[in-house]
């Protein structure tokens, strides 16, 4: 083999472990951002939990126990390792209520409304599951209700969108909520199977 052969070959060689090395470089860049982009995003849907869901899901549960009910919060969370930290964010919460008001065991219970989040998804979804049924799954637009309450009156950028009702009257949230404990009453009443 010719002198000059060996040369372009050993010049492929090298090309070629240089560019494996900017594609790996690339490539741990593109994890590295992935990775901060999901922490952002949990650490989000962990304000959206703990600034929207909990509180209200609070305020249910103790309106069901001053009635004489029996209700239960489960939250299930993740943790977030970063350098030198470890950080806890709320994955799912679920509302636990049989309907009863001699219920001392609700653990046991189906009929839970679950607020939960979706790997790489920006939303907070909900549903609820009863003994009979169970619904659809129900993405909660928390931002769209920020968004909406905190837009300048007189901005005129987008003057196609109607101002929507008020977050703590209208939202779909409270709506997934008094439908599962509509549900959860009429199956009592009804003694439905």
């Amino acid at each position: 083999m010719p002198v000059n052969n060996h040369s372009n070959l050993r010049a492929l060689i090298e090309e070629h472990q240089v560019r494996q090395q900017q594609y790996q470089v690339a490539e741990n860049k593109v994890q590295a951002y992935l990775e901060y982009n999901r922490r952002y995003l949990l650490q989000h849907l962990n304000n959206l939990f703990t600034s929207r869901v909990l509180p209200h899901l609070e305020l249910v549960k103790s309106l069901l126990i001053e009635q004489g009910y029996t209700a239960d919060i489960e939250i299930e969370k993740q943790t977030l390792y970063e350098e030198s930290s470890a950080i806890e964010v709320i994955t799912q919460v679920s509302l636990l209520f049989s309907g009863n008001q001699d219920d001392q065991d609700i653990g046991l219970t189906q009929n839970r409304l679950l607020i939960f989040t979706r790997p790489n998804h920006a939303f907070i979804y909900a549903k609820y599951i009863t003994d009979l049924v169970t619904s659809q799954t129900q993405p909660l637009f928390f931002a769209d209700d920020y968004y909406y309450q905190n837009i300048p009156t007189a901005d005129m950028q987008f003057p196609h969108l109607p101002f929507p009702p008020n977050f703590e009257d209208h939202s779909e949230f409270k709506s997934m909520a008094s439908d599962f404990l509509s549900l959860v009453f009429l199956q009592i009443r009804g003694k439905l199977s």
